[in-house]
């Protein structure tokens, strides 16, 4: 192997280690490939690149030290929210408001949901994103038990109709499902617009955000690892287009253990508000939470494709 090949491999691997949370092996990673590169006789962007390793060995050796003494409080510290945003957003998007959207929704993944919301709701007017920011906000008021604050986001929404009315129709529909799972009933009218229906497509992978459906919950039927041969259900977290977002308790380490990214799921029910599809999935990004009210426990998001 050639060193310009050693340089790519350093690179994949610090971002495998990165993306489960293996802060130092990361960052050593990426140490090795800073100083293979200064080996290299020809480099495409070489000065970019070296100041892209730079920052992130540093953004690493910071999160290092966070670990050691970050307490479990509910909101943390900006720069500690800021360094969660830019260590775990993993969208590959150039476009500024996609990378805005998952950065937001990352930093709701580790729990610090109302810096979320006020994220999210700077996208809202964002014609590319802003139905699924709108929704994320839903979740995260919702994940908040702020029941009230859902309800009255929603109803200024449709009084200023800030989105059309298939798409509040959508939304209201996802906020509905998401209070009676928590047992709260709300005073919702009955949906009458007939194009506010959702009709379900086979073609998820390829739909735009807008466009996918609100999954609620997927069940797995599990084919290795610590759960073979038993399906078990996961609630969604959190969703941008067709990615989902699932919440994995501390106690089911192994079980996160074997969700390696780029493994697939072959045996997938996707379950929304209208129906029930099959497929599988990809398992797209991992996270291991080290730092606020949900540290202990697992994020991973699941890449949703038909068989």
């Amino acid at each position: 192997m050639d060193k310009k090949e050693t340089f790519e491999n350093l690179l994949k691997t610090a971002e495998l280690y990165r993306t489960q949370g293996l802060y130092r092996e990361a960052r050593e990673a990426y140490q090795s490939a800073l100083e293979l590169i200064n080996t290299l006789d020809q480099t495409e962007n070489r000065d970019t690149v070296l100041l892209d390793l730079e920052e992130k060995i540093k953004a690493l050796g910071a999160a290092e030290d966070h670990i050691e003494s970050a307490p479990s409080s509910h909101e943390l510290p900006d720069d500690v929210q800021n360094l969660i945003k830019n260590l775990f957003s993993f969208s590959e998007q150039k476009d500024p408001d996609t990378k805005a959207l998952s950065e937001a929704v990352t930093l709701a993944k580790f729990g610090q949901l109302e810096r979320a919301i006020e994220e999210l709701s700077g996208l809202l007017d964002k014609r590319s994103v802003g139905i699924v920011a709108a929704k994320n906000i839903i979740r995260c008021h919702v994940l908040l038990s702020a029941y009230d604050n859902a309800l009255d986001t929603y109803k200024q929404w449709e009084s200023e109709k800030k989105f059309s009315p298939k798409a509040l129709a959508g939304i209201r529909r996802l906020l509905e499902n998401l209070l009676i799972k928590k047992g709260v009933q709300a005073p919702f009218p009955k949906i009458t617009i007939e194009e506010g229906k959702e009709k379900p497509s086979r073609n998820t992978a390829g739909q735009k955000p807008e466009e996918m459906l609100d999954i609620g919950s997927v069940l797995v039927n599990f084919d290795q690892g610590p759960l073979k041969g038993k399906p078990v259900e996961f609630d969604v977290n959190f969703q941008t287009g067709n990615t989902v977002s699932l919440l994995i308790e501390s106690k089911e380490k192994k079980l996160f253990d074997t969700l390696d990214v780029g493994f697939r799921l072959k045996e997938v029910q996707y379950r929304s508000s209208v129906a029930i599809f099959r497929g599988t999935g990809v398992i797209s990004a991992k996270i291991m939470i080290h730092e606020g009210p949900k540290q202990g426990n697992y994020h991973v998001d699941i890449k949703v494709q038909d068989h």
